[in-house]
C-alpha cells in the first residue's frame, strides 16, 4: 500500500467510446491497478505528496523530474512539456466559502492576491500533466471546491466526454477555472457596482459609498493578473511546436477567445469603477460648490447692514442725524428691508 497521508485522495476515472467508470482511495496502487491501457485516464490527486506523485508519474512513463515541481513549489513559469506531454503549473482565484476564516498568512504576497487586496477571494493553484490518453492533475493541502464541482460537473457528462476524449475533459475543466468562474466573479462585481451608482447618481456624498468602491477597485488586480496568468496558460497548452496535437491547438484557440472576452469585460468594470469614483468625487465638489455659493449670498445680503453700521459707528460728533430721536428704528427698518430684500431675491434665484 502507497499511501503518502491520511488525508490524500485519489480520484481516477477511465473512459472510452464504450464506457465511463470512475474509483477513488487513498491508495495509489489500488488506482494505478484500475487504470486501462486502451482507454483515457483523468487521475485527480489532492494533498500530493512526493512518494504519491512519483509513483503515478512512473506508472504513466514521465520524468521523475517533474515530481519536484509539483510538489516543492518551483517557479510559475517554469514549463517542462516535451513531444510525449504537457506540463503547467497553474493559479487561479475563486470566492472564498463563508465560513471558511481568513487565514493568518493572507496578508503575505500571493501571485495573484497580494497583500490586502481582498478578503473576499482567495488563490488556489495546482499542477496538470496532459498526454495522448491522460490528465493528471494535482492540487495541494488545500483542494478547491470550484475545481472540485467543475470535475465532477464534467464527468457527469458521459456522453460528451466518451466521445470527445481528453481534449473536451481539458477544455471544460479550463473553461470552468478560468473563463466561468472569472465571468461569475465578475458578474457580482458588476451588480454590486449596479447598486452603488445609483445613490451617487442622486447625488450622494456618503464616504462608505467611496470606500466600498475604492475597496472594489483593489479587488480587481487579481483579476487582471489572472487573465494575464490565463492567456500564458493558453499558450503552454497550445503546444506550438510542429508535432502538438490539433486538438490541443483548438482548445488553446478557444481559451485564446474566452480570455479576449474577459479581458474585455474587466476593461470594462474598470472603467466603471473609475466613473463611480469620478461621480463621487463630482458630487463632493457639487456639494462644495453648493456651500461656498451659499456662504458668498449670506455674505453678500450682510455686506450692506455691515457697512451701515460701521459707517455710523465712526467716532465723528457731527453725522448727520446722529442725535436723531428717530434714527436708530429708521436705520434698523433700512437694514431689514435690505436684508429681506436680498433674501427673498436669493431665494428666487435658487442661490440658497
Amino acid at each position: 500500500m502507497t499511501a503518502e497521508t491520511s488525508s490524500t485522495r485519489i480520484a481516477l476515472a477511465t473512459f472510452s467510446r464504450a464506457s465511463l467508470r470512475r474509483y477513488g482511495s487513498t491508495d495509489v496502487d489500488e488506482i494505478l491497478s484500475k487504470v486501462d491501457r486502451d482507454a483515457n485516464a483523468f487521475i485527480h490527486v489532492v494533498h500530493t505528496g512526493a512518494r504519491v506523485c512519483t509513483r503515478i508519474l512512473e506508472h504513466f512513463g514521465l520524468p521523475q523530474l517533474l515530481a519536484e515541481h509539483i510538489d516543492g513549489g518551483t517557479a510559475l513559469e517554469l514549463d517542462t512539456s516535451s513531444d510525449r506531454y504537457v506540463f503547467k503549473k497553474f493559479r487561479f482565484i475563486e470566492e472564498r466559502a463563508n465560513a471558511e476564516a481568513v487565514p493568518a498568512e493572507a496578508a503575505k504576497t500571493g501571485v495573484l492576491i497580494r497583500g490586502s487586496e481582498t478578503d473576499r477571494l482567495t488563490e488556489g493553484s495546482g499542477s496538470i500533466v496532459v498526454g495522448d490518453r491522460f490528465v493528471l492533475l494535482f492540487e495541494g493541502a488545500r483542494p478547491s471546491r470550484m475545481l472540485a464541482a467543475a470535475i465532477e460537473t464534467v464527468l457527469l457528462r458521459e456522453r460528451d466526454l466518451r466521445e470527445s476524449g481528453i481534449e473536451y475533459l481539458l477544455y471544460r475543466l479550463a473553461k470552468t477555472a478560468f473563463v466561468d468562474n472569472y465571468l461569475d466573479l465578475m458578474r457580482q462585481v458588476l451588480n454590486r457596482l449596479q447598486e452603488l451608482e445609483e445613490p451617487l447618481l442622486e447625488g450622494s456624498t456618503d464616504a462608505k459609498i467611496h470606500r466600498e468602491v475604492a475597496r472594489m477597485r483593489r479587488a480587481l488586480n487579481p483579476f487582471e493578473r489572472s487573465l494575464m496568468h490565463m492567456a500564458e496558460f493558453s499558450a503552454t497548452v497550445a503546444a506550438d511546436r510542429p508535432e502538438g496535437r490539433a486538438g490541443l491547438r483548438k482548445l488553446a484557440a478557444n481559451l485564446g477567445n474566452d480570455c479576449e472576452r474577459l479581458e474585455q469585460d474587466f476593461s470594462m468594470l474598470r472603467d466603471r469603477t473609475s466613473e463611480l469614483i469620478q461621480t463621487y468625487r463630482d458630487n463632493v465638489d457639487t456639494q462644495l460648490n453648493k456651500i461656498m455659493r451659499s456662504l458668498t449670498v449670506l455674505s453678500a445680503i450682510f455686506m450692506p447692514l455691515s457697512f451701515i453700521t460701521s459707517f455710523y459707528g465712526m467716532n465723528f460728533t457731527n453725522i448727520p442725524a446722529f442725535n436723531w430721536a428717530g434714527g436708530f428704528p429708521i436705520a434698523v427698518g433700512v437694514m431689514i428691508t435690505i436684508a429681506v430684500g436680498a433674501f427673498t431675491y436669493a431665494r428666487r434665484r435658487k442661490w440658497l
